[in-house]
């Protein structure tokens, strides 16, 4: 009875020992255990690579890591500089399809005026119908219209323009931040390594 008692009491403390690993509080502690392979410790940050050169497990060599991690930096870069790129792209065709489009509005326009003018000037001495002063405030308003459209415009690539150059200047300046971070951290390792 007493053996059958003892049994019981170490599966159970073997279940409790078992269960007190999967408890949050150890986890952390064993995902702020430096990286580990094949039962093997290496005292190097966590994104450290470790493989097996002439036949050893160890960490890749400090300059070939802090290479990786200045080459991953300037992908971040080369990444926003591509959107930033992109955008501005994007605003420029934006910018000559309205100037395009512009033209061709102010040419019709003009075409019109010369009409009317043409028009008015061959009937001098009849005086002048009621539809060519129709013609004329037609022509006003869409001028007047011509003239709202392309402010609008302006004032929206103006907004474009410096919100883009916002946006770039917040990310230019979190990249660096996070490069002079990453510098810092570098820096560290090195000393703790040495």
């Amino acid at each position: 009875m007493n053996r059958i008692f003892f049994i019981n009491m170490g599966v159970l403390c073997l279940c409790l020992i078992a269960g007190i690993k999967e408890c949050p509080v150890y986890a952390q502690e064993d995902a702020k255990s430096p990286p580990s392979q094949k039962g093997l410790h290496f005292g190097v940050p966590e994104d450290w690579p470790i493989e097996k050169r002439g036949g050893v497990l160890a960490p890749v060599p400090m300059e070939e890591y802090v290479m990786t991690r200045f080459k991953n930096t300037a992908s971040q870069f080369e990444t926003i500089k591509s959107e930033l790129t992109g955008l501005i792209q994007g605003i420029r065709a934006d910018l000559e399809d309205f100037k395009n489009s512009s033209r061709q509005r102010l040419e019709t326009l003009q075409q019109e005026l010369e009409f009317i003018k043409n028009n008015n000037r061959r009937t001098d001495s009849v005086p002048a119908p009621s539809t060519d002063s129709d013609q004329i405030k037609s022509l006003e308003h869409r001028i007047e219209a011509f003239h709202k459209d392309l402010t609008q415009k302006v004032e929206s690539l103006r907004l474009s323009f410096e919100e883009m150059d916002q946006k770039k200047i917040r990310n230019l300046q979190f990249n660096l931040d996070v490069l002079d971070e990453k510098i810092k951290l570098l820096s560290e390792e090195l000393e703790n390594i040495k």
